[in-house]
């Protein structure tokens, strides 16, 4: 896992920055703690909403390293407890070569929520494709793979919501992996005080998540047309909108459209893909992420 400046992993929270919030010393006293079965051993990468811990098995039974991911954004609910252990094992049994796979879902003893993935090594799908100089047929078959593991997630009903470039790692042997399939759901509350922090990329987010509206697979498919233009272009097709942008142009509606250097580029046929993916109404887009 590598931090990707401002679409890092936990850039989840548009300009809510909830680390401002909590004593650094804290977070920073993490290193060396056992958090269940595993011991934090360094930093993997730190962003808006919390932290990404390498860390390894203590109880010596078997070998394993693992990311610990730390989001101080709230203390646990009894709501929220119950929500990990209704869903958690429903994650856990998310086994595709290509999604991550999540082994616990906890809190410190700081009530911090944390969530014990699968650790990969690699980088975000838009540098793999840049630095391995993919051509545009090899980005469309790895989009494939995504889209695939989307699908497959889909049909157990579980819906990602946070899908972005660095949430999609490539190892160096070419595969993707999509992280934190679930974990935004997690993350929500019912309580008022919670309500602030619901976990959203605003560059990213469908317009009914910005509108608090129910999210459904809808919602991914939005998100896969925005990840898909970054694949093939190799860059954001929205700029850096910060949260009350992005949920203006959601309210009046907007349609975003492929950019002209970018229909020169692709091809008519994915440019209709990407574009009927971002459609604003939920109603329009593709009903299911099947290829």
């Amino acid at each position: 896992m590598t931090d990707e400046k401002s679409d890092s992993p936990f850039r989840t929270g548009g300009g809510l920055d909830a680390l401002k919030d909590v004593d650094r010393a804290k977070l920073d006293s993490l290193n060396g703690r056992v958090l269940g079965d595993y011991r934090i051993t360094g930093l993997i990468a730190e962003g808006g909403m919390g932290r990404v811990y390498r860390a390894e098995r203590v109880d010596g039974s078997f070998e394993r390293e693992v990311a610990i991911k730390v989001s101080a954004v709230s203390g646990v609910s009894d709501k929220m407890r119950e929500r990990f252990q209704m869903e958690q094992a429903l994650l856990a049994s998310l086994n595709h070569p290509n999604i991550a796979q999540l082994f616990d879902a906890q809190a410190t003893e700081e009530s911090w929520p944390y969530f014990v993935m699968e650790y990969v090594d690699g980088g975000p799908v838009t540098d793999f494709c840049e630095n391995a100089g993919q051509s545009l047929e090899d980005r469309v078959r790895l989009f494939i793979d995504i889209v695939e593991a989307v699908a497959f997630a889909h049909s157990r009903l579980v819906i990602h919501r946070d899908l972005k470039p660095s949430n999609v790692l490539v190892t160096s042997e070419g595969r993707a992996k999509l992280l934190d399939f679930g974990i935004a759901k997690l993350l929500e509350s019912d309580n008022a005080e919670l309500s602030r922090v619901v976990p959203l990329t605003p560059r990213y987010a469908s317009p009914e998540q910005l509108l608090g509206q129910p999210v459904s697979i809808a919602s991914d498919i939005y998100q896969l047309g925005h990840l898909l233009y970054a694949v093939l272009v190799g860059k954001p097709l929205l700029g850096e909108d910060t949260l009350a942008e992005a949920i203006a142009r959601a309210s009046d509606e907007r349609e975003i459209l492929v950019d002209e250097d970018a229909r020169w580029l692709l091809p008519n046929e994915l440019v209709l893909i990407i574009e009927q993916c971002l459609r604003p109404g939920a109603d329009d887009r593709y009903r299911d992420a099947n290829v």
